[in-house]
């Protein structure tokens, strides 16, 4: 009737027609944060995201969201990504990670279905990749056309900001924050050390 919290990649059944959803392990770091670092902002704004459903509600949205987080390789991306799923795990949410973004609307379908209001987070790492591999069409349908879900929080990630057509990172209702994460100053990495 539910499916465990955790996350998973959707895959597509073409004998049975239907999704399959495969459980992905992830281990999860815990980030040493600063005063006003970009992470902590990130984190902050997403929990006051999940808590305003019902004022979504009021003025007719669907409750969703979408950042965009682009830097260099080792900014730190993954690890804000990770935290974001750490936090959504307590609020018992499940995490969707966007392979193939046709079978990933079909599966978000199905699962809407039977779960029309759990918190989901739907990962698009290296959104680039996936738009590269498999056109765009699908991808805008998935953010922000007929296929739209409600209580989403659509994340995606890229190392290459530039090569990404306007379409995707200038209209608000696709990734309403596109936000560049820089490498860790000095005192966050001391306070690695």
């Amino acid at each position: 009737k539910t499916l465990p919290n955790a996350v998973y990649i959707i895959k597509w059944d073409d004998n049975n027609e239907r999704p399959i959803f495969e459980k992905t392990e992830l281990k999860v770091d815990d980030l040493i944060f600063e005063n006003n670092d970009i992470s902590q902002k990130i984190l902050n704004e997403v929990e006051i995201f999940w808590d305003k459903s019902e004022e979504y509600k009021k003025v007719g949205f669907l409750h969703r969201r979408g950042f965009l987080l682009y830097g260099a390789h080792g900014s730190g991306k993954t690890s804000i990504v990770q935290q974001l799923i750490k936090n959504l795990y307590q609020k018992d949410g499940l995490v969707f990670i966007c392979n193939n973004p046709k079978f990933f609307a079909k599966g978000l379908r199905v699962f809407r279905q039977i779960e029309p209001k759990r918190k989901v987070l739907c990962l698009f790492e290296d959104i680039d990749a996936i738009i590269g591999k498999f056109g765009e069409s699908e991808l805008l349908s998935l953010l922000d056309g007929e296929d739209q879900i409600d209580y989403v929080f659509n994340l995606a990630t890229t190392n290459y900001p530039e090569i990404l057509d306007k379409r995707i990172v200038s209209r608000p209702r696709r990734f309403d924050r596109v936000i560049k994460v820089e490498p860790p100053n000095f005192s966050v990495r001391l306070a690695y050390f």
